[in-house]
């Protein structure tokens, strides 16, 4: 059987998106795709700047991909949490690119409460029904998030 092509595609501010979408990737092994925008979002300036855009829907301009996305069998997006809903350079992203998702799995870091509804957006958004999703919170138990990717991504194999 061929193996499937799989690409991580994340946006994240502070590194936790990132650290995640890294891990994933390895244990996948996947391609990986970080989504730049060129805002200044560092402090407090860029915190309130994150979580307006988001709110507000704002689609910012971002760096040009590097990965296309049509090339993948799916496609795993990554967003922490702004204002209860995905990152505007997400939005961006999957505005520019859901046309060519095959399939997509998505997952969200959130600072706290679980965020079901970033998951809701990202699938309305994407026009894709997620195959596996994944909401990871800063109030996680010692191990708990090794045993959620985990769960993650066994959903992913067995739904390719």
């Amino acid at each position: 059987m061929e193996k499937s092509k799989i690409l991580v595609v994340y946006y994240s501010r502070g590194g936790n998106t990132r650290a995640t979408g890294n891990e994933i990737a390895k244990k996948l092994d996947a391609e990986i795709e970080e989504i730049k925008d060129y805002s200044n979002r560092k402090g407090l300036i860029g915190f309130l700047k994150c979580g307006s855009e988001s709110f507000r829907g704002k689609k910012p301009a971002i760096h040009p991909i590097e990965k296309n996305p049509g090339e993948y069998d799916i496609v795993l997006i990554g967003t922490p949490t702004w204002a209860g809903r995905m990152a505007s350079p997400v939005l961006t992203y999957i505005d520019n690119n859901r046309m060519h998702f095959a399939k997509a799995a998505f997952w969200c870091n959130a600072a706290s409460a679980n965020n079901q509804k970033v998951i809701d957006q990202l699938e309305n958004k994407s026009e894709k029904k997620a195959i596996a999703s994944m909401i990871l919170t800063d109030k996680l138990e010692p191990g708990e998030k090794e045993k959620k990717i985990d769960k993650f991504i066994n959903e992913i194999k067995t739904n390719l």
